[in-house]
């Protein structure tokens, strides 16, 4: 990855993180097993992105016939552990989206406790919101969640957008005025992207009063299609794969441009896509692919795999993103059960001290060599 300088801020945010940070050997990649025999997705130097590079349409080939289960410290550089706090009114049923902000860790449980959860950047839990019902501020469905620096968006009822301070007190309510099923924060306007069902298009750009402005990819009745797990922003755009298309594409106030293509078999089932500036992270559900854009290394991970310094990745989803870390979580349930307790990995003993069964999901933020 690239040389920069690490700000003040960051440094900061880092260490009070309550954190233990794995170092791993450093190891002579091109000796490595861990390779396919051909590139999984190709790269040219003069098209890969950067922050002073715009983004370009690029072809990505996937080839599933060759993998190769590897050791978690042959590709981690740096794991962040956070242990949110746990208490009987603000339990954490599964963590379905993270977003990091200035001081907060703000987390997502759609479906389970159906709530927002704001805790510090050490875990220590802060609010939550999960007021259920047709008045003021309230939900039947609580759909999707955005957030910039210092602010949260739930999307609320296919129809609303709830805005929070960093502390989840509620400060206005804004109607749309088309279906949604999905939202993101346009990083470069006070606007959205909403997913939904309608006849304009599956994508909108909505304005900060909840007014639709443009609609994109007309007539595909995708549904649901970007989701949580499909949406990433690189050099100021916001990316959005389209599974149907298997195709990634930039979507703002003005435009829907495509800049990344699948070759993919669709029987692999139900794939998943995180972008940094400096990495691609693909999943699916047997498997998932690391691809360092600036080094050009691949690195599999097969989770029918006997390792355990491999466990933890067979329940690995991607969460979120905060700069470079890639942000999942791990359910005590599955650290204490009896496939985890086989083995007597140092990294899964350190995740159980002061963890019981019962303890809300721990935070895992991963940085990839």
């Amino acid at each position: 990855m690239e040389n920069r300088t690490v700000s003040i801020k960051e440094k900061a945010i880092l260490l009070v993180l309550f954190v233990f940070i794995i170092g791993c050997k450093q190891r002579n990649h091109e000796n490595s097993t861990i390779y396919v025999n051909q590139p999984v997705i190709s790269f040219n130097n003069d098209v890969a992105d950067s922050v002073d590079t715009p983004i370009k349409f690029m072809n990505v080939a996937l080839k599933w016939d060759k993998i190769d289960s590897i050791e978690i410290d042959d590709f981690i550089d740096t794991i962040l552990t956070v242990k949110l706090e746990t208490g009987d009114n603000f339990l954490i049923g599964r963590i379905d989206k993270v977003y990091i902000l200035t001081d907060r860790i703000v987390v997502f449980d759609q479906n389970l406790a159906q709530a927002i959860f704001v805790f510090d950047l050490s875990g220590k839990f802060i609010n939550k919101y999960n007021k259920r019902g047709l008045g003021p501020g309230e939900y039947v469905a609580l759909n999707d969640l955005a957030a910039s620096s210092d602010s949260i968006f739930a999307l609320i009822n296919n129809s609303a957008i709830l805005y929070f301070d960093k502390n989840l007190n509620l400060t206005q309510t804004v109607k749309l005025d088309c279906w949604a099923s999905c939202l993101a924060k346009d990083v470069n306007s006070s606007g959205f992207i909403i997913n939904g069902i309608t006849p304009e298009g599956d994508y909108a750009y909505c304005n900060s009063t909840g007014k639709s402005l443009k609609h994109f990819l007309k007539n595909h009745n995708s549904g649901n299609i970007f989701g949580m797990h499909n949406y990433s922003v690189v050099n100021k755009s916001n990316l959005f794969y389209h599974p149907l298309l298997d195709t990634v594409y930039s979507i703002g106030q003005n435009k829907c441009t495509p800049v990344r293509f699948f070759c993919r078999d669709k029987s692999k089932g139900y794939f998943s896509y995180f972008e940094t500036n400096h990495a691609i992270f693909f999943r699916n559900n047997m498997r998932w692919l690391y691809k360092n854009k600036i080094s050009n290394q691949e690195y599999w991970v097969n989770f029918h795999t006997t390792s355990s310094k491999s466990l933890i990745f067979s329940h690995y989803y991607i969460d979120g993103i905060y700069k470079e870390f890639f942000i999942s979580s791990l359910d005590p349930a599955y650290i204490f059960s009896e496939t985890a307790m086989k083995f007597s990995d140092n990294f899964i003993n350190e995740i159980r001290k002061e963890v019981t069964i019962d303890s809300n999901p721990i935070i895992l933020l991963t940085k990839f060599k």
